[in-house]
């Protein structure tokens, strides 16, 4: 199918929103016959997908010899289908041991050094991304990590929530049957409960707008933790 012409900057953050938040993904690696993605952890830093993976895995040779590879991903932004094609090179960046007992052994840290981008959409069929756009700084705090943030919210800091929305409100904690965190931007949350008194919603403003996800996290953190107080 024959690539358009790029289209820019909603393109770009799309397309680094699903690779901060896909729901699957496929690696093809020159030279590789066959990779288990089961052991191998991806994650986005700065518009670049990093790679960890068992230092005697046939990923961590192919990046030793900066071998090629096509990273295939499947977006997993609600309401947001679309598929991201990534192409460049592999690059071992480091390796990490853990003292922890329970641990595989040495890890080693990939990089993929991007080279070409393209994106396909239902709506859509499959275009170039322009490589400055999707390396643009503005996309450091993308919809994929706004995502993925709340979700994390929502798995694994439960208690942390409901104990924001008791002392936002003056319900016990006890009364609060049920509370998730249903919006996250860059300026606040928005949170919904369900208490005997039936389903609410309210929001939450950050002091100010978060830069990147690392201030995303911190602001996230403060207002919920001086909220809980």
């Amino acid at each position: 199918m024959p690539l358009h012409p790029p289209t820019g900057l909603a393109d770009a953050a799309l397309a680094r929103s699903i690779l901060a938040c896909p729901a699957g993904a496929q690696l093809a690696v020159e030279d590789v016959d066959h990779l288990d993605l089961a052991r191998v952890v991806l994650c986005e830093v700065a518009g670049v997908p990093m790679l960890g993976c068992p230092a005697d895995s046939p990923l961590a040779t192919a990046a030793t010899l900066g071998r090629g590879a096509v990273l295939t991903l499947a977006s997993g932004l609600p309401g947001r289908p679309g598929t991201l094609l990534v192409l460049g090179r592999l690059e071992a960046v480091r390796l990490e041991r853990c003292a922890c007992p329970c641990a595989e052994g040495a890890r080693q840290v990939v990089r993929l050094d991007v080279r070409h981008v393209s994106l396909r959409t239902p709506d859509r069929p499959r275009r170039l991304v322009p490589a400055d756009a999707f390396a643009d700084p503005v996309h450091a705090l993308n919809a994929g990590h706004l995502v993925r943030t709340a979700a994390h919210a929502n798995e694994h800091h439960g208690e942390l929530l409901r104990d924001a929305v008791a002392a936002a409100t003056g319900v016990p904690a006890t009364h609060v049957l049920g509370v998730e965190l249903t919006g996250l931007t860059a300026h606040g949350v928005e949170l919904a409960w369900v208490d005997v008194d039936g389903a609410h919603r309210e929001g939450l403003a950050f002091p100010r707008p978060a830069a990147d996800l690392d201030d995303l996290s911190l602001l996230l953190r403060d207002l919920l933790l001086a909220t809980a107080r």
